[in-house]
């Protein structure tokens, strides 16, 4: 599974943004103005620079092994969830809940949004893995483990609406794995996760991938 942290259109908008408010700064500064063709070029290699350091694209991908975070022109950063050791939640201010994921390697740190669809699933991926693994204990609070999807401290994940699709009768996966949701998850029509479990359990406990649609088992699909 993949998702855009940061996308290029972000870079490119902000980028965009900046230049034009530096040259009507610029065209409307009389001393600034008077010296344009030195401070015109310094000023928008500064507004791209400014930009690329706060804003640059990351791509993040998650195998169900490993996370890899992908940027332009820097080298990619590669978590393996054996390496995971904390995984908590908190609030930032004006931002909402945030899921923190880290490990021994400082750089390898992940942020990611219960709130946002392709990352709340990333996150229950995530969720998921780590029971495989008996590695929850590196999860800090119950509240965490509802983020993640994994039973106990409460009836339902504190930061989705209370009105939701449950998850699917047939397989028990999330309703988001599966094909005909919002978040395109769904691999050739079969639930996701159940083709990830196809490849990744014994054979003697694989069995065969859902392909029920999205909220059918409660009436038609929601997204």
């Amino acid at each position: 599974m993949s998702i855009w942290l940061i996308r290029p259109s972000s870079f490119v908008t902000t980028a965009v943004v900046g230049c034009v408010v530096w040259l009507l700064v610029l065209e409307n500064t009389d001393w600034m103005a008077r010296h344009d063709a030195v401070l015109g070029p310094i000023g928008l290699v500064g507004a791209l620079a400014l930009t690329w350091a706060m804003n640059w694209p990351q791509h993040l991908t998650f195998d169900g092994d490993r996370f890899v975070r992908r940027a332009w022109l820097r080298p990619a950063l590669v978590l393996p969830v054996s390496d995971i050791t904390a995984v908590a939640g908190y609030y930032l201010a004006k931002a909402g809940p945030r899921i923190a994921i880290g490990g021994s390697d400082p750089r390898l740190a992940l942020d990611l949004m219960p709130g946002a669809a392709d990352q709340a699933l990333m996150l229950r991926r995530l969720g998921r893995r780590l029971e495989h693994l008996d590695m929850t204990n590196v999860i800090a609070d119950e509240g965490t483990r509802r983020a993640l999807g994994i039973p106990g401290g409460g009836l339902r994940d504190p930061w989705t609406p209370e009105h939701h699709i449950p998850a699917c009768p047939a397989c028990g996966h999330d309703w988001r794995e599966h094909p005909g949701a919002s978040t395109d998850a769904a691999i050739k029509g079969k639930c996701a996760e159940c083709v990830y479990e196809t490849k990744h359990l014994p054979r003697r406990e694989r069995v065969t991938a859902c392909s029920a649609e999205a909220g059918s088992w409660q009436g038609p699909a929601v997204t």
